[in-house]
């Protein structure tokens, strides 16, 4: 009697199931240092025997590992092997330049990937797409500017830990009253996940800044728009802030990092008016 289809076929529904399970438990063990079973199987909604499984079949691969000592799990030297070919391939310019292209083709300004120098403290614009527009600007790329010049380095100033704050304010900033004020004006712009400018490098342009964050959980880079002030504002800055904080994030996850705050509906406030505002 011939086997009916149901029976010869794999069941795709619990192949599915256990890749996505699979794809869950790396994801959980890439986002920690260590961790035990039981801890994992909390965190993970799954019961103890099939974190168990899962992470006795990845130990065969060598993707996770087990401490002798302690019995946490970490990630293994397959893990690491795999993880280093993708970077090696692959750089934060190759990655943003497509984004960069959709951020032009949905609102037609110049788009540009400023890239944190952090040995010297400064940020560099690394990439650029034109706006299709005849009256545009030509922003320099790959020449060190302080992080206090513009939305795009303020931007990532505001997403940096304490001490690099503290050695950029230092570089940079003059008296205590100024100091103040920067601070002020950093707790805002990490507050709301991204940075205006207005005419700080460019007379008559504005800009629009939005960290990205790495994988250590602070900022890269950032991803900004530059436009005339004029036209910025009949195309909507709203809009664009949406635009540039959405690809900005998209671009921290790609680079193992995370989201900034997404920013609060309705318009710019009178923070990111000011001129002299941190982005």
């Amino acid at each position: 009697m011939a086997k009916s289809k149901a029976a010869i076929e794999p069941d795709r529904g619990a192949a599915s199931g256990t890749v996505a399970r699979v794809v869950q438990v790396l994801r959980f063990i890439a986002e920690r240092k260590r961790s035990i079973i039981r801890d994992a199987a909390i965190e993970l909604k799954l019961a103890p025997s099939t974190v168990h499984r899962l992470f006795d079949l990845l130990a065969r691969e060598g993707l996770i590992e087990q401490d002798k000592i302690d019995r946490s799990y970490g990630a293994g030297p397959e893990f690491f092997r795999i993880g280093a070919q993708v970077v090696g391939r692959y750089d934060l310019r190759s990655i943003a330049l497509p984004i960069l292209r959709e951020v032009v083709a949905a609102c037609e300004e110049t788009c540009i990937l400023g890239l944190y120098l952090r040995t010297v403290y400064k940020v560099t614009f690394a990439e650029r797409v034109d706006s299709p527009t005849l009256l545009r600007y030509q922003l320099p790329l790959n020449t060190q500017m302080p992080l206090l010049s513009g939305a795009t380095g303020r931007s990532v100033l505001a997403f940096l830990p304490e001490d690099e704050i503290k050695q950029v304010l230092d570089n940079e900033a003059g008296e205590k009253t100024e100091r103040a004020k920067v601070l002020a004006e950093l707790k805002i712009i990490h507050k709301q996940g991204y940075a205006i400018s207005h005419g700080e490098m460019i007379a008559g342009a504005m800009a629009i800044a939005a960290p990205v964050i790495g994988a250590e959980g602070v900022a890269i880079g950032s991803i900004a728009v530059t436009a005339p002030n004029k036209r910025m504002h009949r195309a909507g800055a709203r809009r664009v802030i949406n635009l540039v904080c959405s690809k900005a994030s998209e671009l921290s996850l790609r680079m193992g990092g995370s989201a900034a705050k997404a920013p609060p509906a309705g318009r710019t406030g009178p923070a990111q008016r000011q001129p002299a505002s941190i982005a």
